[in-house]
Parts: C-alpha cells; sequence; structure tokens
C-alpha cells in the first residue's frame, strides 16, 4: 500500500511538472544555453531549435 501511494503521488507530481512548469524550465535551459555559448546568435539558434509552439 505505501508503494502504490509513493507511486501515486509520484504520478501526480509529474503530471503537474509537465503540464505548468515544463515550459518554464525550457525557457531557463535555453537561456542558460545562448549565454553560454560564445556564438553571438546563440539565442535565435535556440529558440529555433527548442520551440514551445504546439
Amino acid at each position: 500500500m505505501r508503494q502504490f501511494v509513493a507511486g501515486l503521488l509520484l504520478g501526480l507530481a509529474a503530471m503537474y511538472w509537465y503540464a505548468y512548469q515544463k515550459d518554464a524550465f525550457l525557457q531557463r535551459a535555453s537561456d542558460w544555453f545562448a549565454e553560454a555559448s560564445a556564438d553571438p546568435g546563440a539565442k535565435e539558434k535556440m529558440d529555433k531549435m527548442i520551440s514551445r509552439r504546439h
């Protein structure tokens, strides 16, 4: 029973993250990679590579 409840809570947390936090996480990761790059056009390339259009 304990494993079932733990799995249920983990599943709910994963669904919440995927639904509400995924886009914010991808935006922060994209910005970080663009800032860390030496390429002057890195921001545009990252935006093209990680498209947030569904």
